[in-house]
């Protein structure tokens, strides 16, 4: 579970030049053009992209910036291109030796559309405000918070949203998780079982419990995939 907790946020990080380049790339302007600061280091990195902390220029708050890994996008393809492959494979053995047979390669195309879908972080972020504004309305979510998107400075590669200091839960007693989980697993299953539309992947890494501000004492949820259509209306 260790090891395995590393993948949270905790990756090996790209350099910050690589970084600022393909935000450069991405806006088409300068960092220093959009940012009156940025972080020399990232703050986190998972697989497929890292987090700088950072303020927009023109209006002094404060951001965090997601940028994807270079190379992403082919390394994805590569490794589909070989999975094809190997469910052709499989799904042909298989039909030897019994009658109950799997689509592997259909699984496959369906894994394959999700990771594309996520690596364009547009989606990302229009599924981020879509979340905000539900949860907003909503009482059952009422120490729930997701933070606001900047679509002006939002690419294919990098998302920027409102920076939310807080605790991970990782780094919580076992008293102040239980004072804040049952508001988020109640949120949670009225995503899942109501709207259809929830946050697709809840660990630790991706939830962090306000510590200051008008918002403390709720839970954050931050850079990380939602999704529609897979859960059950009641």
């Amino acid at each position: 579970m260790d090891e395995l907790s590393a993948l949270q946020d905790d990756i090996a990080t790209f350099s910050t030049e690589e970084a600022r380049a393909i935000i450069e790339k991405e806006l088409g302007k300068s960092v220093d053009e959009v940012f009156s600061d940025f972080s020399a280091e990232p703050v986190a990195a998972a697989s497929l992209a890292q987090v700088y902390k950072a303020k927009l220029k023109d209006s002094g708050v404060e951001v965090a910036v997601k940028v994807q890994r270079p190379g992403a996008l082919p390394t994805i393809s590569r490794d589909l291109y070989v999975m094809r492959k190997a469910a052709a494979v499989t799904t042909d053995l298989a039909s030897r030796f019994t009658s109950q047979l799997t689509d592997w390669k259909a699984l496959v195309e369906v894994f394959g559309e999700g990771l594309y879908t996520e690596l364009d972080f547009r989606n990302e972020a229009l599924n981020q405000q879509k979340m905000k504004k539900l949860i907003e309305g909503e009482p059952r979510c009422s120490r729930v918070v997701v933070p606001e998107v900047f679509m002006e400075y939002t690419s294919r590669r990098v998302l920027v949203s409102q920076w939310v200091d807080g605790i991970k839960l990782t780094n919580l007693s076992a008293e102040q998780i239980r004072d804040g989980i049952a508001d988020a697993q109640e949120c949670f299953l009225h995503q899942l079982l109501t709207w259809g539309f929830f946050h697709g992947d809840p660990h630790p890494g991706n939830l962090l419990l306000i510590n200051s501000g008008p918002d403390k004492g709720k839970l954050a949820r931050t850079l990380e995939p939602w999704f529609e259509g897979l859960g059950f209306r009641v």
